[in-house]
């Protein structure tokens, strides 16, 4: 049995959300470690590790939009300025698909993308313990719940949405699965 284009694409999209929230989990346990460790040397490795996780994470996130820009919008930015170009396409609604990113997101979305692109060219250790707590602990209680819910919402807008629905199913910290059964029926 083929999947029908939508399926195939919303299949992709969960598993780039799946990636996000792994990743996302793996720094909220960094974090923890920093929180729990006595030692400064220990805290320094921890802070390290949850630079590296905020990193993927974004990647992550990124991937995401890639996704849903090629899939969805069948356009990708490229050359220079692609990534801030990508960002500007997520904040838009189009005639398919909602907004991914809400403009109320767009300041600290520029700082994650900053973070990225020193983080990729420079030493990694310039960010200090505060920042980086910060851009995880935001990405877990605001962005990334908020990106989930407008491709939820991208999802129950294409045909057979519903079913899509059951694509998007990204796993919180620790061993609890979010709980989106009742999606499912809206």
């Amino acid at each position: 049995m083929t999947l029908h284009y939508k399926e195939k694409t919303f299949k992709r999209i969960g598993e780039n959300i799946e990636q996000a929230f792994t990743r996302l989990n793996e720094g909220l346990t960094m974090v923890e470690m920093i929180d729990q460790s006595s030692d400064e040397r220990e805290r320094d490795i921890y802070t390290k590790l949850a630079a590296m996780q905020a990193h993927h994470t974004w990647h992550s996130l990124v991937k995401l939009f890639r996704r849903i820009a090629l899939e969805v919008d069948n356009g990708v930015p490229k050359g220079p300025g692609a990534a801030q170009k990508l960002i500007e396409q997520m904040l838009v609604r189009t005639n398919d698909r909602p907004n991914i990113l809400s403009m109320q997101h767009r300041e600290m979305v520029q700082k994650l993308r900053l973070f990225h692109k020193d983080f990729r060219n420079v030493n990694r250790s310039q960010h200090s313990r505060s920042e980086l707590v910060e851009l995880i602990e935001y990405m877990n209680e605001e962005l990334a719940p908020s990106v989930l819910e407008n491709v939820r919402v991208l999802a129950l807008s294409a045909p057979g949405g519903s079913k899509l629905v059951a694509q998007l199913r990204p796993k919180s910290h620790g061993s609890e699965t979010v709980q989106y059964d009742d999606l499912k029926t809206a």
